[in-house]
C-alpha cells in the first residue's frame, strides 16, 4: 500500500523519479541520474546584492545629511546600517 512508504524519491516512468512526502507525489518529475543543487553555497547575486543596497542607503544618508534633511539621512542610515547587522548574521549563521 502506498501509504506505508517513508518520504524519498522513488522511481515514476522510465528515467525519472517522483518525490513522496508521506501524504502524497509531488508533481516535479526529475530525472533518475540528476545530481542535487549545492544549496550550501551562497548565491553571488545574493551576497552582492545585500552589501550593494545597505552601502547605497549609507550614500543617500550621506547626501541628506549634506543637504541639511537630518530627519531623512538618520531613517535612512538606521536602516541602512540594521540591514547591515541582519546580512552580517545571515552570513555567520550560514557560514
Amino acid at each position: 500500500m502506498v501509504d506505508e512508504l517513508a518520504p524519498g524519491w522513488y522511481r515514476a516512468d522510465p528515467g525519472t523519479e517522483r518525490y513522496w512526502n508521506g501524504q502524497w507525489w509531488g508533481e516535479t518529475r526529475v530525472a533518475a541520474d540528476a545530481t542535487p543543487q549545492d544549496f550550501d553555497r551562497i548565491s553571488p547575486g545574493g551576497l552582492a546584492l545585500s552589501v550593494l543596497i545597505p552601502i547605497l542607503g549609507l550614500v543617500y544618508a550621506v547626501v541628506k545629511f549634506a543637504n541639511g534633511q537630518l530627519r531623512a539621512g538618520t531613517s535612512a542610515a538606521a536602516i541602512s546600517l540594521i540591514m547591515m547587522l541582519i546580512g552580517t548574521i545571515a552570513v555567520l549563521a550560514l557560514s
